[in-house]
Order: C-alpha cells, then structure tokens, then sequence
C-alpha cells in the first residue's frame, strides 16, 4: 500500500521549486476545487458531486498526486482510485468516468507532474491508468475512445440541418408516431428508468451499474435541478429513457436505455425533443466515450450531429490487453452469451455485487 504522504527526490522537480506528494484526497479537497476551478480542462468527472457519488456509492479510497511550490501553493494535481478487482493492483484516474486528465496551473507543471508519477509509488505498486489524456513517455497510449459532443450554442433550425439523412428519416417516422415526450426530475422518474437500462444492459450481456449509483448520482446532482430523465412512452407504455446531467452551461447525454425491438423513429423522437429544448440554452451537449470500433454507435452519435474528438488513455508500465467494454475477449464474449441467458432478477442481484470489481 502506499504510504502518505510520499515525496520524490527528483533533481528536476527541486530545481523548479515543485514537490511530488501523494496525499488523500479528503484533505485536499478544497484545494482541488480551486485548480478544477481553473482549469479549462477539468471534467463534470472531477467535480465535487461526481466525486461524491462515486464514493458514496462504491467507497472507493481516493488520494491526489500533487505539485506544490516552495509556498506549499497546489499547482498541479491528479486523482486515482485504487481498483477494488483482488487480482489486479491497479490505479485509475478515475473509475465510472470517461475522462479525468491531470489539472495544473501551467504546461511545465502538468509534465513534471506526469513524470513524477512515473517514478512514484503509484507506478511501482500495478498499472496506473489516465482516462482522457495523453502522457508522454514513459507513458503507454490507447487511442481507440473518442468523445462525441455536439454544438448546441447556435439555433434549432442549424442543429437539425445538421442532422444525419437516415436520422432524418427515422424522425419523420417518430413524428408520425403516438409518442408521448416526458421529463422527470424526481427519483420515481430515475426509476423507471433503471428498469429499461437492467433489460438493456441484459441484452447487451453485460453487467448494469447497481441501484445504489443512480440513487448515489440523484443524492448528488438533483436537488439542484442538474439530473433530468427523459423518455418516450407509446400507449402508456415507456419504449426509452435517457438520464441528461447538467454541467455549468453544458449537458451530459449520460445514460440511454430502450425495449427491443423499438419502435421506428422512437429513440429518434426522444433525442430531438431534448435537441429542441436545449437549443441555445447550453454550449454542447456530451453524448460521451465511444470505442471507434463500435461503428453502430459511432453512427449514430454522428447522424445527431456530433462530432468525434481523440480521447487517449494513458498507462504504466503498459497498455492492458483489454481496454474496452465494447470490444469484449473471446472469454468476455462467452461470458457474455450466458449472461443474457439469465433471469432478470438474477443479473440485477449479481451487477450490484460485481460492477465495482470491473469498472
């Protein structure tokens, strides 16, 4: 285990004024909220309910790599987690998040903190992981995430003309349709939602996030207005849902779910129902990580208008042999046969008890 705090004797740290400590994440959080603040770089994944949610939900120990200046100034930061898998020592920046890069008041601070990290503790004890940014060497790169977002700062009639011929087509389809458009922001509304994301997540054959990080998430990010779920209904029935998370003037396309088969234009009608409601209201809205060799939701995230931009991970001492849950192993494919072959109840029971283990 790591001992904190831990300092580096590097002659290129001391030379500058800087020093490398790896200090728990309670007693700096103030200080981290003051860099984030900062920092144009920083992720609705390092904000402090983000942050709450995940250890509220799943306790996971944080502590913060940190620069500090000859006046004890923080001036560079990263935060990881310590993986909860028993077979793996691993740290990670951060867990349940697409991206969560180092913060640091300049260029030259970010680096030395990058390197300094190589030579820490941190490294020494298992794989240390980087979500959304790309360290230089020693560093290992994977490159297959990209981050889809989409420019909402400008009006309705420019976001549609940008819309995709087939997604135009299925939204036509939607419009005909009796679909019925809702917004809840309260937890009954959340729960419906995880109904419909159990049986998609089942049908992917994958585990679902427990109950207790939506409720984790909701304690978190609700009583101020910034959670919304949206579905669309046929008959009174809910046919999809998305859960949309505000962030200062932008939005999160967090989490989507939806029956199978669906019908035609549904999913359509639900994602231009938010469109129009946001239009000029937030700068972008983030549709998220996708592994670029996931065609199906590339396509689908670019028919909306979006656009990809590289999200490299960065580790040490090496890239892993799998770094995405889109693209499973052959095992993880087996895997992920019989899961879907599991009674409801059963997958529910078994992703609360696992899903802290895999992310």
């Amino acid at each position: 285990m790591t001992t904190l705090p831990q300092r580096i004797d590097s002659g290129a740290l001391y030379s500058s004024g800087l020093e490398l400590a790896i200090e728990p994440f309670v007693q700096i959080r103030p200080e981290w909220a003051r860099l984030a603040s900062l920092c144009p770089e920083a992720t609705i994944y390092q904000s402090d309910r983000w942050l709450t949610a995940l250890t509220n939900a799943y306790g996971f120990k944080m502590v913060a790599a940190t620069l500090r200046d000859s006046n004890g100034r923080l001036v560079a930061a990263c935060l990881f987690a310590r993986g909860k898998n028993p077979f793996v020592r691993k740290w990670t920046s951060l867990p349940c998040s697409d991206s969560s890069p180092p913060l640091a008041r300049d260029e030259g601070a970010r680096e030395q903190l990058l390197a300094a990290i190589a030579q820490s503790r941190l490294a020494a004890e298992g794989l240390v992981e980087i979500r959304g940014w790309s360290a230089p060497e020693p560093w290992r790169k994977a490159t297959c995430f990209a981050d889809w977002m989409l420019d909402l700062d400008r009006p309705l009639s420019l976001i549609e003309r940008g819309l995709g011929s087939n997604f135009r087509r299925q939204l036509h389809r939607g419009r005909e349709g009796s679909f019925a458009i809702k917004v809840d922001r309260g937890l009954p509304g959340l729960m419906r939602f995880y109904r419909l994301a159990l049986e998609t997540r089942r049908r992917l054959g994958v585990p679902a996030q427990p109950w207790r990080f939506f409720q984790a998430v909701y304690d978190a990010f609700a009583p101020n207005d910034n959670l919304e779920v949206w579905s669309v209904s046929q008959r009174g029935m809910a046919i999809a849902a998305t859960v949309l998370l505000r962030d200062g003037e932008d939005i999160h396309y967090k989490w989507s779910a939806r029956i199978q088969p669906t019908p035609m234009g549904a999913n359509h009608r639900l994602v231009a129902a938010v469109l129009a409601e946001y239009a000029q209201q937030c700068r972008f809205m983030h549709l998220g990580r996708t592994d670029t060799r996931n065609t199906g939701l590339s396509r689908f995230k670019k028919e909306m208008g979006a656009k990809p931009h590289p999200l490299p991970y960065s580790y040490l001492p090496q890239v892993p042999a799998h770094v995405s849950p889109e693209v499973l192993a052959d095992s993880q494919l087996r895997l992920s046969m019989v899961w879907r072959r599991l009674p409801l109840s059963v997958t529910r029971l078994l992703g609360s008890m696992l899903y802290q283990y895999i992310v």
